[in-house]
C-alpha cells in the first residue's frame, strides 16, 4: 500500500496513469521503480505522515492492487489508487442501488428518497449515497430507518465529513455502513471535489436512481458516469413546474426509467438482484450454456474485450458472438462497460 500511496502522491501520476502502469508493470514494487525513473517522488515523510493520519483517524487504507479493494471500483478507467474508508468495508459485498439528488430537495422529494431507499432495504439491496444535504441524506436515513445498510462516497477526507449538520448521521453510518473516499485524511471539502466523487458513486450501484435534479446538477453527472459504466438509470418525476426536476425530466427523454411508484421499483430491485448470483456459473449452468456463450465467457476470463477482440479469441462468426453477449448479459454474468468493452461480473 505505501509503494502505491507514495506513487499516487508524485507530481504526474494520476488514477488513469497508475492504472495503467499496474497493467502494464503488474505490481505497486514495479510501478515504484518505473516512475523514479520517469521524474522525482513524493517523499517517504509524506507517505508516513498520511498512514500516521490514518491511525489516529481510525481510517483505513486500500490499494487498488489490494484483495480487499472494491471489485465495481476497478473497472473504472481511473479508479482511485488508495480507497480510504471507515466503518467495514466489507458491507460494499452484495447488490447497491445508488440515490443521488438536489440537495435543495422539496418535501416531495425527501420523502420519495426515504420510501425509494427503504424499499431497496426491504428487497435486499444496500444504498449508496453522498451524505450531502437534501436527497442524499434522505437516502441514507431511509434505509437506516428500516433496518439497512447504507454506504457514504465523501469529497473530504473521512475524518472532516461535511456537512457539519450530517455528522450524526456519519456516526450512524458508521454502525450500519462506512464512509469511502479517495481523499486522506485532513483534506477539507471543496467544491472541485465533489464531480471527481461522482465516478465512485457511479461505479459501486448497479443501478442509479436520481430524485430531484435542477438541469445542472451534479447528480446528472452521476447519472451520465453511470450510462457510460453500463449502470441502469432511474429517475423520478416530478412538477414540471420545479426546476429542481428540470434535469430529472431531461433523464426521462433521454431514455432513463420512471419511478411510477415505490412499490414498482421494489418490484424490479428484486428481479433484478444480481447479488443473488453466484462468483461463476456453476458447473451445470455452463452445461446448459450454448458453445457459443462457453467460448466467449472463456476468453474473457483473462480480463475485458472488446467485440473486434473476442472475435479473434474465439474464432466465432460475429452473430454467434453477439448473441452469446446478449444470453451473458441478460443472465447477469457479463456487463458492458466503457469503449465498447465487455467485463465478467465480480462477486
Amino acid at each position: 500500500m505505501r509503494a502505491l500511496l507514495r506513487v499516487s502522491r508524485s507530481p504526474g501520476w494520476g488514477p488513469a496513469r497508475i492504472r495503467e502502469g499496474l497493467e502494464r508493470i503488474g505490481a505497486a514494487a514495479g510501478l515504484i521503480r518505473d516512475a523514479s525513473q520517469r521524474g522525482p517522488l513524493a517523499p517517504w515523510s509524506e507517505v508516513d505522515a498520511v498512514v500516521e493520519a490514518c491511525r489516529a483517524a481510525g481510517v483505513a487504507a486500500t490499494a487498488l492492487d489490494g484483495t480487499r479493494y472494491p471489485a465495481d471500483l476497478r473497472h473504472l478507467p481511473d479508479p482511485p489508487p488508495i480507497l480510504f474508508s471507515r466503518g467495514d468495508l466489507s458491507r460494499l459485498r452484495g447488490p447497491r442501488v445508488v440515490v443521488v439528488g438536489s440537495r435543495r430537495a422539496t418535501a416531495y422529494g425527501r420523502r420519495v428518497a426515504e420510501s425509494l431507499a427503504a424499499e431497496a432495504v426491504r428487497a435486499g439491496w444496500s444504498v449508496v449515497s453522498g451524505m450531502a444535504l437534501g436527497i442524499d441524506g434522505a437516502a441514507h436515513r431511509g434505509a437506516l430507518d428500516a433496518g439497512g445498510t447504507s454506504v457514504a462516497v465523501l469529497g473530504s477526507g473521512l475524518d472532516r465529513p461535511t456537512p457539519r449538520s450530517h455528522l450524526s448521521l456519519a456516526t450512524r453510518l458508521l454502525k450500519a455502513g462506512c464512509l469511502v473516499g479517495e481523499l486522506p485524511p485532513g483534506t477539507p471539502a471543496r467544491p472541485h471535489h465533489f464531480p471527481r466523487r461522482n465516478r465512485i458513486l457511479a461505479a459501486l450501484g448497479a443501478k442509479i436512481v436520481v430524485v430531484e435534479a435542477a438541469r445542472r446538477s451534479g447528480a446528472l453527472i452521476t447519472a451520465r458516469l453511470g450510462l457510460e459504466l453500463g449502470r441502469e438509470v432511474w429517475a423520478v418525476p416530478g412538477s414540471v413546474f420545479s426546476p429542481v426536476c428540470e434535469g430529472t425530466h431531461l433523464l426521462l427523454e433521454d431514455g432513463a426509467r420512471p419511478v411510477v411508484t415505490p412499490e414498482l421499483w421494489a418490484e424490479a430491485l428484486r428481479e433484478g438482484r444480481r447479488g443473488d448470483l453466484p462468483a461463476h456459473p456453476t458447473p451445470g449452468a455452463l452445461q446448459d450454456w450454448d458453445s457459443d456463450a462457453r467460448a466467449v465467457w472463456a476468453a474473457l476470463q483473462h480480463g475485458s474485450q472488446t467485440l473486434e477482440g473476442l472475435l479473434s479469441e474465439s474464432d466465432l462468426q460475429g452473430v454467434g458472438v453477439l448473441s452469446a453477449l446478449s444470453h451473458l448479459e441478460l443472465g447477469g454474468w457479463v456487463w458492458r462497460g466503457p469503449g465498447g468493452t465487455f467485463h465478467r461480473r465480480s462477486a
